[in-house]
């Protein structure tokens, strides 16, 4: 399959703990997908300078491009870390589909991503809880912005005590086509000035830090598109979560550091960094990022 061709999975570089967490990404899919999609890794202006060597020679040995994050072209109204996703997902790419993945999660097996795939649909896994879902004078100031009514479609949250709400997905796994959608705009760009018109425009609290995940189904229902309610077998939340030895998903999703102990499936893709980049690569990596891999709280060489 020509290079151009592959499906896309992005994700963002920007501080030495999610720089930690996207190394170890990165190399999760070249274990499992290696030969299916193109990686690229999206640095922030800020950041792209300081980059160590060791991370650098993980992603270009795992095949991953890296590409400068530019800035945003707006301000958003206040300091919002999580809208470099956004961003990054506007940003123009080859390739048939793109998939953001937030740097905090790991591959353990691969990924089927035929089975998702719909054209103009963009696949994605409800939340885990429905915090701000279940708000309906909230939704109905932030979808009123752009004049349109509330979905009279559901989805179900897929952890815990498991509740219908207005549709509310989490925005570690978005899945969409990279051809332009409505206007000669991509998914990306749709949501990106989706989100800033909510940001600045919505008469609405507590935004932060859900402004992503807000966003994405206003931006779907804004444009009339359809989506994909997908399996959470595609971002399985291990965080606070008992391991499960029935549950084999393909992308675990840990949040914190320590629950990588906590699922023996984690813990043995993390241990498989160190024959997948060589001895010499490995220990180099494990001194730049010490600090944020001695929080899993096992020994870091076997």
């Amino acid at each position: 399959m020509a290079q151009d061709t592959k499906d896309n999975v992005f994700f963002v570089v920007d501080g030495p703990d999610i720089a930690a967490s996207a190394a170890l990404l990165a190399t999760s899919i070249y274990d499992h997908n290696k030969d299916g999609v193109t990686q690229i890794a999206y640095v922030s202006n800020a950041r792209w300078d300081t980059l160590p060597t060791s991370l650098r020679d993980v992603l270009d040995l795992c095949g991953v491009r890296i590409e400068k994050l530019p800035d945003a072209p707006v301000q958003w109204r206040r300091p919002f870390p999580h809208g470099n996703k956004i961003l990054a997902a506007a940003q123009p790419r080859k390739g048939s589909y793109g998939l953001f993945l937030d740097s905090d999660m790991i591959c353990i097996r691969p990924m089927d991503l035929c089975a998702i795939k719909d054209i103009s649909t963009v696949a994605m896994v409800p939340e885990n809880t429905p915090n701000w879902s279940l708000n309906q004078d909230r939704w109905k100031a932030v979808y009123g912005t752009f004049d349109i009514p509330l979905p009279t479609r559901t989805v179900r949250s897929v952890r815990d005590e498991k509740v219908d709400m207005l549709p509310y997905f989490n925005a570690g796994f978005v899945f969409f086509p990279e051809q332009a959608i409505k206007s000669g705009k991509t998914f990306g760009q749709l949501w990106m000035d989706t989100a800033y018109t909510i940001d600045n425009e919505s008469p609405v609290g507590g935004k932060r830090p859900w402004l992503d995940q807000i966003s994405l189904p206003v931006t779907i229902a804004r444009y009339d598109m359809n989506y994909n309610a997908i399996s959470d077998d595609y971002n399985f939340s291990i965080n606070r979560r008992v391991y499960d030895s029935a549950r084999v998903p393909c992308v675990l999703h840990y949040l914190r550091w320590r629950w990588i102990k906590e699922w023996p499936p984690a813990l043995k893709q993390f241990y498989r960094m160190e024959p997948i980049l060589g001895h010499e690569l490995y220990r180099r990596l494990m001194s730049d990022y010490e600090a944020q891999y001695c929080q899993i709280g096992v020994p870091l060489f076997q």
